[in-house]
């Protein structure tokens, strides 16, 4: 392993300097967590949430991404889901990491009014310390999100993994769009609809 100071000391919160992670590294890396079994992501009454997919292979990784919005008076909803996972060797998939972001957009600006993340298996404690960091979104424009978040969110109060999940919000333009442009494709409540992706490299 190389000194201290080539390592992303302070990146994000779970490279914080004197956290779990540094405190625990040794010439054959970051310690290992393993969390816990991924549930399905797919719900037997939602069969529109999510494109279909093989299990996991063995030694593989995915990323689930899900983006739900709707209109609600003059403001739009979001609900963003992120997951990573792992197989392995005995196909067994566990979660990495996983987010819950819940945003209110105004429709007349595309301005985000409010933004809250939520956290679910992380791979260090100090990763939910980065929770905080999705209100700083507010007052944004979701058309320049990916620029502000990349350029903007770095540090020990923010997280690599919830950042890629804040520019993901940027998507909420295109479907509010859809929804403008094509009202056939609102599904479940009206004026509603939904993006599932999921990327296995």
């Amino acid at each position: 392993m190389g000194s201290r100071h080539q390592l992303p000391v302070d990146i994000c919160a779970g490279w914080v300097a004197g956290g779990t992670l540094l405190a625990g590294i040794t010439e054959e890396g970051p310690p290992l967590h393993v969390g816990p079994v991924a549930s399905d992501v797919r719900a037997a009454d939602d069969p529109l949430a999510w494109h279909d997919f093989d299990p996991l292979g063995c030694h593989a990784t995915r990323r689930h991404r899900r983006l739900d919005v709707w209109h609600n008076g003059e403001t739009a909803q979001a609900d963003c889901f992120f997951r990573d996972s792992f197989a392995d060797a005995d196909g067994v998939e566990t979660v990495v990491h996983e987010y819950g972001l819940r945003a209110t957009v105004d429709r007349a600006t595309s301005r985000v009014v409010s933004c809250e993340a939520t956290a679910g298996p992380l791979p260090y404690p100090e990763c939910p310390n980065a929770l905080a960091s999705a209100g700083r979104v507010a007052g944004i424009s979701v058309n320049a999100l990916r620029r502000e978040v990349r350029d903007g969110f770095v540090g020990p109060n923010t997280c690599t993994h919830l950042n890629d999940t804040l520019r993901s919000l940027q998507d909420v333009s295109a479907l509010l769009g859809a929804l403008r442009d094509d009202p056939s494709r609102l599904i479940e409540r009206p004026h509603a609809i939904r993006r599932a992706r999921f990327d296995s490299p």
